[in-house]
């Protein structure tokens, strides 16, 4: 177990996102393009993080993270989702 972290992955081919997207590079996949988180707590449930953009990748926005809870009410998590785009700033 205490080894889980010391083989770096092999890269082969291009990924699912420059597959989809037709480009060679994560650079040029997320060119101009803004990401959001979306994720599960055990103790507070679903939530939704705009994400700004640095030199170093997209870096999550937690004072901006709404908060959705253990369950997703219909319509609630569309809404996050569409706020949090809104917020998320890119390069």
């Amino acid at each position: 177990m205490s080894k889980w972290n010391t083989l770096a992955p092999e890269e082969v081919g291009l990924t699912p996102l420059e597959k989809f997207l037709g480009v060679k590079g994560y650079v040029k996949a997320v060119k101009g393009r803004k990401c959001i988180d979306f994720s599960w707590r055990i103790n507070k449930g679903y939530s939704v993080t705009p994400t700004k953009r640095e030199k170093t990748g997209f870096v999550s926005i937690k004072d901006k993270r709404m908060d959705l809870g253990l369950k997703i009410v219909p319509g609630k998590l569309y809404s996050a989702q569409i706020e949090a785009v809104e917020q998320s700033t890119f390069l």
